[in-house]
């Protein structure tokens, strides 16, 4: 373990480690390396047997016509979606975290052409979260009543050629659109919720705020991004203190569960959702603790990321601290958001980056990676 947090860039002495210079972009991917080569490793089967079906989806530069680019957002609900939305994933320089519990995922794609401009990810906020809770307001009480209406963005971006056009700013853009909490409220308006295990039909279905974390800090993708009335979609708020395991991701966590199964450890069989906090993080600190080792000191790896939230409401604050039951929404149709990104954004940007018409797509070949 020690050996493979040298190598992805830590340092480690008797009390703590301490993570790579944060300011350095390419040193931050380096953390995540030796967990990306161990994700696709592990999916490598499932990858060589799906590539080529799911390859017709990615667009080459000649396929693109930036005047005729429109964005649809297509719910993941059937197996074929979902092994889109898994192989793109693949191509992200930091291996993607599957979520856990309530999961809105979608599909951004191009009506003009059928290919794939980006993903997006929603899932369950972290329950505790200072920073989050501090800006809100929160108790311990108000916090367990409301964070069923906060959904955290786990994942979001472009697929190249649209990435060269601004698309991580236009998926950005489209998270906050009207689309997406009507569809949060026709699945969940009647669910319950696994973590409180308290039944949530009569409160309904209110998504009025939407959370993400910036992997390099702050997000040039999400700074400065406005809408047609020049409000802010995104505001940066802090930073997250910098605790979780994912620099144990990298086969150490794998092989921490292994050695819990040999010994029989009853964290093993509570896997499934709702027995618990985030199993991965029960069974890395049975691990460490099995091996005597200070899971604290582990679990504070240092990368403190941006912190940034997108209000779907103008009275996000009052409705989570209980103080009205009514909300006031913004009115972001994905035809308006477009509309005004289209103009500002992608446009400009296409005449001043042409990187996009020369894009070959055999150069995103996940498999090439096993070469």
């Amino acid at each position: 373990m020690y050996r493979e947090l040298k190598l992805s860039g830590f340092k480690i002495s008797r009390k703590k480690i301490t993570p790579p210079n944060l300011r350095n972009k390419n040193a931050i991917r380096k953390t995540h390396q030796a967990a990306k080569r161990h994700l696709l490793q592990k999916n490598r089967p499932w990858i060589l047997k799906n590539e080529k079906t799911l390859m017709q989806y990615f667009a080459n530069g000649t396929e693109i016509v930036p005047e005729n680019i429109y964005p649809e957002l297509v719910i993941v609900d059937t197996q074929r979606k979902a092994d889109l939305f898994r192989y793109a994933s693949y191509l992200w320089s930091i291996p993607l975290s599957n979520g856990y519990g309530r999961r809105l995922r979608y599909l951004v794609m191009d009506k003009s052409n059928g290919k794939l401009i980006g993903l997006i990810g929603l899932t369950d906020p972290m329950i505790g979260l200072g920073v989050r809770d501090k800006w809100i307001g929160w108790n311990i009480d108000q916090k367990e009543k409301m964070l069923w209406h906060v959904m955290d963005a786990y994942t979001f971006g472009a697929i190249p050629p649209y990435s060269y056009l601004l698309g991580g700013k236009l998926v950005a853009t489209l998270m906050t659109s009207n689309k997406i909490r009507e569809d949060f409220r026709k699945k969940y308006s009647h669910g319950k919720s696994v973590i409180l295990h308290k039944n949530y039909k009569k409160k309904g279905a209110e998504l009025v705020l939407l959370t993400t974390t910036g992997a390099f800090g702050e997000s040039s993708i999400l700074d400065r991004l406005k809408n047609q009335e020049n409000r802010a979609l995104w505001a940066h708020i802090g930073f997250t203190e910098g605790w979780g395991f994912f620099h144990l991701n990298n086969g150490i966590a794998t092989d921490m569960l292994e050695y819990l199964k040999a010994i029989n450890d009853p964290v093993v069989s509570r896997h499934r959702f709702g027995q618990g906090s985030n199993w991965k993080m029960r069974v890395i600190r049975c691990g460490l603790k099995q091996l005597g080792m200070d899971y604290k000191k582990y679990a504070k790896h240092g990368v403190k990321r941006g912190f940034y939230i997108a209000p779907l409401a103008k009275n996000y604050k009052e409705f989570l601290n209980g103080e009205t039951k009514k909300t006031h929404y913004y009115k972001q149709s994905i035809p308006e958001l477009f509309a005004f990104f289209r103009k500002r954004y992608l446009l400009p940007r296409a005449e001043r980056d042409t990187r996009w018409k020369k894009f070959n797509v055999e150069t995103i070949r996940v498999s090439k990676c096993f070469a």
